[in-house]
């Protein structure tokens, strides 16, 4: 499906004319940008660019494209702008992105409910967003707050932020698998099938640092399309994943779950270019209660 990730990466490369070039302006890695294209051509059913040594020009799909994406890009901006004029004095809305698959209510639970009595008239609007996602909407001001692992957005955008809690990692398999008679440790899972979603950079290097922290051999690591990919081969008794002791995916019940000996900060994040008072505020309440 065709969104707006995938429509800036495409006008930023039109533009630009070089991979390199788009990724830097994007603030995403040439294979980001790369995927965002591959993806975007598949689901518009034609080539919008022609790569040839080392040069790359928009083919004539792609100039057609070009102008009906950017008419869209100027529209949904005018849009935008009359929506932010309209709302220019309202601050009373704090805008909170998170990770899907997060348990939020978990986490941010009792400092939802302290902020809804000390500011009954601020509304609370939920954006979820997966872990590339996140940073950009939090740069570009689309959520004022973001709920995530990764401090950093990059490095023209310092972040203000707080340690809400530390939450341990969890290896997670099908109650119905055949090893959870007898497991004592996540480590008598090391010989299976390990499931993890791969990044949109295309780069697994982090995931085998992980398997190799864990414990758990190369061979066994499989990369899928997203984290539900990855429950569902799971649920089947194909195999194991990891995830935080604070997520959706463990709190269903579905699975038996085995400790494991890494921990992971969930921060929540703001820019410090945010003055809305409301924000402020927020933070200030969840700071109280994370100490």
């Amino acid at each position: 499906m065709v969104n707006d990730i995938m429509i800036k990466s495409f006008l930023t490369l039109a533009e630009t004319q070089n991979f390199t070039k788009a990724a830097s302006m994007l603030f995403l890695s040439q294979q980001a940008v790369s995927k965002h294209i591959s993806k975007l051509e598949e689901d518009l059913d034609c080539q919008l660019f022609s790569r040839s040594r080392g040069n790359i020009h928009l083919t004539e799909e792609g100039e057609i494209f070009l102008e009906v994406f950017s008419e869209y890009q100027q529209k949904l901006q005018e849009a935008r702008n009359k929506v932010k004029s309209l709302n220019a004095q309202n601050k009373s809305r704090v805008v909170i992105g998170y990770l899907d698959l997060l348990d939020i209510t978990s986490i941010l639970g009792p400092t939802l409910e302290a902020f809804g009595k000390e500011h009954p008239d601020i509304e609370i609007e939920y954006h979820s967003a997966t872990d590339w996602e996140l940073p950009i909407l939090l740069k570009e001001g689309k959520v004022d707050l973001s709920l995530s692992f990764d401090k950093e957005v990059d490095e023209n955008s310092p972040v203000n932020y707080i340690n809400l809690l530390t939450a341990r990692e969890l290896l997670f398999v099908s109650k119905n698998h055949p090893l959870t008679h007898t497991a004592k440790s996540y480590m008598d899972f090391k010989d299976e099938t390990v499931f993890f979603s791969l990044p949109p950079s295309g780069n697994v290097s982090n995931l085998l640092h992980r398997l190799d922290i864990l414990g758990f051999p190369y061979t066994g690591l499989i990369c899928t399309e997203n984290m539900l990919s990855s429950c569902t081969a799971i649920d089947m008794m194909q195999g194991v994943s990891f995830a935080i002791e604070h997520s959706n995916v463990i709190n269903q019940g579905n699975f038996a779950t085995y400790e494991t000996n890494n921990f992971a900060d969930i921060l929540l994040i703001c820019n410090n270019d945010n003055n809305k008072k409301c924000v402020k505020a927020f933070m200030k309440t969840a700071e109280k209660l994370s100490k």
